[in-house]
């Protein structure tokens, strides 16, 4: 949504769909006029005109919508804060799949997030983490919206982190996102 990048949610393919349609055999998958085939037809399927893996698409659509940076130091911060926001949301889904999963949950979101916190706080440029808003920003933020859903209070030691997460929580290119309930609700707290 923010750069721009035409994105319809297919929410009615059924589950096989990706399980024959996708590189993988798993979501996300990414089809499309352009670049990527935009009929889908099971006799002439070619999985060269699909494109899976969340952090592959992340960084197709950033580059698409330029916000990769117009530089290399961009480049490399944006690139590292995608990888940053991956280690969260593993560590937030090993939680979220725990047996015990209140116990996961709570040891998270009382230790775990501390390290990473602590770590982003540290790298605020201004008003976000690159200088502008990138694709690494967006990852971040698209991040802690899902926890703070969890626990409103989960940023309140980091005052820079929680501005920046204000700042584009406002922004109303984002607003189809945050809005959108679907989006979040695979992640519970119980």
């Amino acid at each position: 949504h923010y750069g721009g990048f035409p994105v319809t949610w297919k929410r009615d393919t059924g589950a096989d769909y990706y399980k024959v349609h996708s590189p993988f055999g798993q979501l996300p998958l990414l089809t499309g006029p352009n670049d990527f085939a935009v009929s889908y037809d099971t006799n002439s399927f070619s999985l060269t005109r699909q494109l899976g893996q969340s952090m592959a698409i992340v960084r197709y659509i950033a580059r698409k919508t330029g916000l990769v940076g117009d530089n290399d130091e961009e480049f490399a911060r944006s690139e590292m804060l995608i990888e940053e926001a991956n280690d969260l949301i593993l560590a937030f889904g090993k939680a979220n799949a725990s047996p015990n999963k209140k116990e996961a949950m709570d040891k998270f979101f009382s230790e775990e997030i501390t390290r990473h916190f602590t770590s982003l706080e540290k790298l605020i440029k201004g008003e976000t983490l690159t200088g502008k808003v990138l694709a690494g920003d967006l990852a971040i933020f698209a991040h802690l919206d899902i926890i703070l859903r969890l626990q409103a209070d989960a940023l309140d030691a980091y005052p820079k982190l929680k501005a920046f997460f204000e700042k584009l929580a406002a922004d109303p290119k984002l607003k189809p996102f945050i809005d959108d309930e679907t989006a979040h609700m695979y992640y519970t707290r119980q």
